[in-house]
């Protein structure tokens, strides 16, 4: 590889010459490196406070769904209750108010087992429930190793 005068002469310029004054240059550096410093402990500072914030909106959503669920739970126990009021309504018509009060109480009774029945699987199966029994029996399960 054969180089031309031009070449050559930008070759040579491309020569690397040693400073003689070290302080002078160790100044800047350490200037830089407190710089860079500075910025890094920014950046992890601004990322901390970043994943605080995210986990505080992470409870919060979390509170509201289980707010919302909770509602949803409430709606359908409520819907359930008017709709075993109707219900015996429409059965007290049918018998047209003509029944003694001991059967009036057994068709009572009857309909507030159904009602309690109803209640409490919607109860048993709700999904908060059925996570707090988990949660329940892991920490219990923990509690037994100790």
């Amino acid at each position: 590889m054969q180089l031309d005068a031009n070449e050559m002469d930008s070759a040579s310029n491309l020569q690397l010459l040693p400073v003689d004054c070290h302080e002078s240059a160790d100044k800047p550096k350490k200037q830089v490196l407190k710089a860079v410093e500075n910025v890094l402990a920014g950046s992890i500072w601004r990322e901390m406070a970043l994943e605080e914030f995210c986990a505080q909106q992470t409870a919060e959503i979390m509170q509201l769904n289980r707010s919302v669920q909770q509602y949803k739970h409430e709606r359908e126990c409520n819907a359930i209750i008017a709709q075993t009021r109707e219900d015996k309504i429409l059965r007290l018509e049918g018998y047209g108010w003509r029944f003694t009060t001991e059967e009036f109480m057994e068709e009572e009774l009857v309909s507030l087992k159904h009602e309690h029945k109803i209640l409490k699987e919607k109860y048993e199966y709700h999904p908060e429930v059925l996570k707090t029994k988990i949660e329940l029996k892991r920490l219990q399960d923990e509690l037994e190793v100790y």
